[in-house]
């Protein structure tokens, strides 16, 4: 049986080698307690070697990815572009767009068939489609391009939009600078603000704090599709920026509709907004982008 090297045993990481074993393939665990040149100078010729780390730890991995894996590597992460592996001389990669959440404790859920392309989009849509996720194959270069940007469209849109419309956030959060929170907040455990709510200074939400309100993708869009359009739009030049490339708006915005179909109840934002919100404004300083409605958002 061939191997599979799997970089990253978190969430996602874990579905991809259940996957894997199911159709068939012997995998090869990788954490960020081994060194990928000794795992790679036993394992020299996997079939596949899937980097599944978080966003923030991708480009130490590219960096460091052994010789005799580069022509084998598949990458998963959100908000990936092609500058991303071209960085560092990856020529051809696999690359899925995942399009299925796992969250701890659920089983996987898909939204609508991620697509994948390169040399190992095959088996990658083989492991995934043997434990019951969808899956499509399509052609590298600009359709692929096209896909990634379409899925940082829905991730971006959604995540930053809800920190204005509502959402969930789970865990330890925390809200630096100024910070406000409008519609119906809900700080669960000892503090409730209702109404038009702010929290100003430096403003910490320990515990598990929720945001309540309008918190779904069907909501954001039924009840806010103009301030929804305008972080679309905002986020899609920051998007042409990056990839040098002019994209159908259209097409678009209703690839995001289409993923807001599939799954209405999918909750707007979580922990990861704040972050993605301060991404994408470095991004649009890079580039000199105007962006008003981000920026707003973080005033």
């Amino acid at each position: 049986m061939s191997e599979v090297v799997v970089i990253g045993l978190g969430q996602l990481g874990r579905v991809f080698a259940g996957g894997f074993l199911r159709s068939g393939h012997v995998v090869v665990p990788v954490t960020r307690n081994d060194d990928m040149s000794t795992v790679a100078r036993a394992h020299p010729e996997p079939a596949l070697v899937l980097i599944a780390v978080a966003e923030n730890d991708l480009h130490p991995v590219l960096a460091a990815i052994p010789g005799a894996w580069r022509s084998r590597i598949a990458l998963i992460q959100n908000e990936l572009l092609p500058h991303d592996w071209e960085r560092y001389r990856y020529t051809e990669p696999t690359v899925i767009s995942v399009w299925f959440e796992k969250k701890k404790g659920t089983d996987a859920k898909p939204l609508i068939a991620s697509p994948v392309a390169g040399p190992g989009a095959g088996l990658l849509c083989r492991g995934l489609n043997s434990i019951g996720l969808p899956c499509r194959e399509i052609a590298p270069g600009d359709t692929l391009r096209f896909e990634l940007v379409r899925k940082n469209v829905y991730i971006l849109t959604t995540n930053i939009a809800g920190l204005k419309t509502g959402g969930t956030l789970t865990g330890t959060s925390t809200l630096t600078g100024t910070s406000t929170l409008t519609g119906t907040s809900t700080l669960t455990g000892t503090s409730t603000l209702t109404g038009t709510s702010t929290l100003t200074g430096t403003s910490t939400l320990t515990g598990t704090s929720t945001l309540t309100g309008t918190s779904t993708v069907s909501e954001l869009w039924s009840q806010h599709e103009a301030f929804a359009r305008q972080v679309a739009n905002e986020v899609i030049d920051i998007q042409d920026a990056l990839t040098g490339v002019t994209h159908d708006r259209d097409a678009l915005i209703a690839g995001m509709l289409e993923a807001f179909a599939a799954d209405p109840a999918h909750a707007c934002t979580g922990r990861s907004a704040p972050a993605r919100l301060k991404r994408a404004l470095a991004h649009a300083d890079a580039f000199s982008l105007a962006v008003p409605t981000l920026r707003a958002l973080a005033a």
